[in-house]
């Protein structure tokens, strides 16, 4: 994730805002059943058609259920505070149209790692409010596709103000949330949060189980819509050099097995910004960038053989 301070004159907190989302929603084997996926790999990646500008620096593609949109983060010149959300229009896996700013997600700080539930209306992401510089998690929800997104409301239950909360991601049902929480960019840990519905409040947070072997950095976790597979971003063999890997477990309440390199999506610098599509064939991320300086990062995705 790419950072960027800004100043802001209030904070956003409490359960303030939101619209009468749907409660808890989707049963998720009776939006996809994904299980066809488990286990079988990626290919090479490959930049999202029209989101792809040179000079442009995006991350973190966040799909909704059907493909319809892709939310992100990026620095293009339309952002009001560094880095904001923005989202494409269009069919998965890359055919989108040029990306619009999503106004009524601007908290008047900056945004990162967007992550939206498979029905699209309920969404969380970072969020920068300036001094002093902390990342904190931010929620959203909207009554359709059709509708604006209620003012975003910090989640306070979640909040450690110490700590910068990294890189959610919601599962499908928007029940459960990972994330890293760390001191700063370079030491994090991946932990799991959940709650009854989507108008609950969130359980403390706990350690993922069985991630061994990361390093003191791991962030971008994003899973398969039953949670047995898991894939993230941390650096096994020099700090700060973030590389993809996975791991899978036999159900959602076992501890993860060993750590696997994704290989086809490693490169010689950063890799990062992890979002499965609901299905379990696509991985958005981006590749080969500096996740706390940035640069040009393009959001790019590999596809893989589910039958």
């Amino acid at each position: 994730m790419v950072v960027a301070s800004a100043t802001a004159s209030s904070i956003a907190c409490g359960r303030f805002g939101f619209v009468d989302a749907p409660d808890g929603a989707i049963d998720v084997p009776n939006v996809i059943d994904a299980s066809t996926c488990f286990g079988k790999p990626f290919g090479a990646a490959q930049p999202v058609a029209m989101i792809h500008q040179a000079g442009y620096d995006d991350w973190g593609g966040s799909p909704t259920a059907n493909g319809s949109e892709l939310y992100f983060h990026s620095f293009r010149p339309a952002a009001l505070a560094g880095a904001n959300i923005f989202v494409a229009k269009g069919t998965a896996p890359n055919s989108y149209g040029i990306p619009e700013l999503v106004m009524e997600l601007s908290t008047g700080g900056a945004e990162f790692q967007p992550t939206v539930t498979a029905d699209g209306l309920d969404v969380i992401f970072a969020a920068d409010m300036g001094l002093p510089y902390l990342l904190e998690l931010y929620e959203s929800q909207r009554a359709s596709t059709t509708t604006a997104w209620s003012p975003p409301a910090r989640i306070a239950e979640l909040g450690t103000d110490a700590q910068h909360q990294l890189d959610p991601w919601l599962t499908a049902d928007g029940l459960a949330l990972y994330y890293g929480i760390g001191p700063d960019l370079n030491n994090a840990k991946l932990y799991r949060a959940t709650r009854a519905s989507r108008q609950s409040m969130w359980n403390g947070p706990v350690l993922v189980p069985g991630i061994q072997g990361a390093g003191p950095f791991a962030v971008s976790p994003t899973l398969s819509p039953d949670e047995r597979e898991i894939w993230f971003a941390t650096d096994l063999d020099s700090p700060g050099n973030l590389d993809i890997v996975t791991a899978r477990r036999p159900d959602r309440d076992s501890p993860f097995g060993a750590l696997e390199r994704v290989m086809p999506l490693n490169t010689p610098a950063d890799d990062a910004a992890l979002h499965l599509s609901v299905d379990g064939r696509y991985l958005y991320l981006v590749e080969n960038t500096d996740y706390v300086v940035g640069g040009n990062a393009t959001i790019s995705v590999a596809t893989r053989i589910c039958e």
